[in-house]
């Protein structure tokens, strides 16, 4: 893993990218110096718990009963979570069918 960080920075410093904060579930991996104190880890809209090694995402309640359903609304709704490895599709797909079938 060692060689991995020092590698991954050597190459993503020739594009200026500061890669730090590295987070392992296995600590003596990680550069004392270089090691995020952060026991829950956001990624790209995810959270990595580390000391579980389990990923998560946050959805917030947006829908009240006090307002009406727009599709404005439920466009919000399913855009909402960033999802780059189809980690929420199951709960994004259901706002995204109702949005379609409204266009229709």
């Amino acid at each position: 893993m060692r060689k991995f960080i020092l590698e991954s920075q050597i190459i993503m410093s020739s594009g200026n990218f500061n890669l730090r904060k590295w987070k392992s579930n296995l600590h003596s991996v990680v550069p004392n110096g270089d090691a995020s104190t952060d026991e829950n880890v956001s990624v790209l809209g995810l959270v990595w718990h580390s000391d579980t090694d389990t990923l998560s995402c946050k959805v917030e309640q947006t829908v009240t009963l006090e307002k009406p359903i727009t599709k404005k609304l439920v466009l919000a709704i399913s855009h909402q979570s960033f999802n780059p490895i189809d980690f929420t599709t199951t709960v994004i797909l259901i706002p995204k069918l109702i949005l379609q079938e409204t266009w229709s």
